[in-house]
């Protein structure tokens, strides 16, 4: 079993897993297509903190090689379906399941097409996504870039390198993307825009798409365009399926993140990247999301660890009087006063458990196996503690027993050490006690 699963290796899932294996955790990183996300598909970043200019290919490699330098694991399977019980994820896969304390899911988000018939039968044949995969083929021919945001004016650029000429189709009045990149754009002499526009069909012949049936939004006139290639960049969508079962989907299919930052409100469920819900999708934020994921998840795992370890243990609330003779009459024979009992509580009492091994198994026949056995385990972890006690001149955590009922009376030496005491006390003994507690 993993300590954390993270599916998804674009800039979200890899820094997590950075993140993950800084701290110590066991980490597999699950990726269906593309180590690097959809970095790898920009041909040029120039906002990335550290780079004035660098490919995505290249960032997206000096990631992946990170991760792997610092012990993660990464493994190329498709994610059907994640599951949480019995406290621990299950992720289940094209090849299998494995099993984790907790998952990170950064999947990103898919290209979004344009819906029209016949476009996933064109796709590879004339429609495409990408210009830096498959820009090359259309050198010195005709291309159409559908969108008008960033992701469209990056693709248009790039083509107008090597396209005779770049016809960019808008279906809002002017560019939505960065103002400098959008006058860059426009300046080209091979590059033209149409506003106020949206592609309402396509045209191929023999399988392989020679145009486009544009639609005019303002007064509804249809014309055609002659096109060799279509590279459609209209944004992103969430693949956030296969994690209905444990995340909230808003209604565009992109899971609602807690706001103490990456959680899902599920233990062991958190969410980083361009598949969650969020204002700004850019590689940075990307990052920063799998940052705070793979914190957050590492401050959960540690409480509760350490709630499991100071778990007190339940003691029968009835006095037992068996038990408490003993104890009563070593106080007795000293005649100590209130205050004084107050000081045996804190301090002598649980040095006394050292003892308690032999008593132990005085006691064994006259109260049972499971107390004798908790006076024994006392015992021990008393004796650990000595030489803390020594070094510190600290007070020793006691739970004591007061009138059947348990009683706290923390010193921390240290978090995770704690003392049982099942000493049934009275009279002023039992009001020295409740000064601590």
């Amino acid at each position: 079993m993993y300590d954390i699963i993270i599916v998804g290796a674009g800039p979200a899932g890899l820094t997590a897993a950075i993140y993950a294996r800084r701290a110590g955790k066991s980490v597999l990183v699950l990726e269906k297509s593309t180590f690097g996300g959809q970095m790898t598909y920009s041909p040029k970043i120039e906002n990335y903190p550290g780079f004035n200019e660098i490919s995505g290919n290249e960032l997206a490699d000096r990631m992946v090689e990170q991760a792997l330098a610092l012990g993660a694991e990464i493994e190329p399977v498709y994610v059907s379906s994640v599951k949480s019980g019995a406290g621990k994820i299950t992720v289940v896969t094209d090849d299998g399941e494995r099993e984790a304390h907790a998952v990170i899911i950064a999947a990103g988000a898919a290209h979004r097409r344009l819906g029209l018939d016949g476009e996933d039968a064109l796709v590879g044949h004339g429609i495409s996504f990408c210009a830096v995969c498959d820009g090359a083929f259309y050198r010195g021919r005709n291309v159409a870039v559908v969108g008008g945001g960033n992701s469209a004016i990056v693709e248009a650029a790039m083509l107008a390198d090597t396209a005779a000429h770049v016809t960019v189709i808008q279906n809002l009045a002017s560019l939505t993307g960065e103002a400098s990149a959008a006058a860059a754009l426009t300046a080209r002499p091979n590059v033209s825009v149409i506003c106020n526009t949206v592609v309402s069909g396509y045209v191929s012949e023999g399988g392989v798409l020679t145009g486009l049936v544009l639609k005019n939004t303002e007064d509804g006139t249809e014309s055609s365009i002659a096109a060799d290639g279509a590279f459609i960049a209209i944004g992103l969508a969430p693949e956030n399926a296969p994690f209905a079962e444990v995340a909230s989907l808003d209604e565009r299919g992109y899971i609602s993140a807690g706001a103490d930052g990456c959680g899902t409100g599920v233990p062991g469920v958190f969410v980083a990247g361009d598949c969650r819900a969020k204002t700004v999708r850019q590689i940075s934020t990307a990052a920063a999301d799998g940052a705070v994921a793979a914190r957050q998840n590492a401050r959960e795992r540690a409480a509760v660890i350490r709630r499991h370890k100071r778990r007190a243990v339940e003691l029968p609330r009835e006095p037992n009087v068996a038990l408490a003779r003993p104890v009563l009459q070593f106080l007795d024979l000293f005649r100590l006063g209130e205050r004084k009992r107050g000081v045996f509580v804190r301090f002598l009492l649980p040095l006394a458990v050292h003892f308690v091994p032999g008593m132990a198994r005085h006691l064994r026949g006259t109260v049972g196996p499971d107390v004798a056995g908790l006076f024994f385990k006392s015992g021990q972890l008393v004796k650990k503690s000595v030489p803390l006690v020594v070094r510190h001149l600290l007070l020793l955590p006691a739970v004591v027993s007061v009138g059947g009922g348990i009683q706290p009376c923390y010193d921390l030496v240290d978090p995770d050490i704690f003392v049982h005491s099942a000493f049934p006390l009275s009279g002023g003994a039992q009001k020295a006690v409740s000064r601590c507690s």
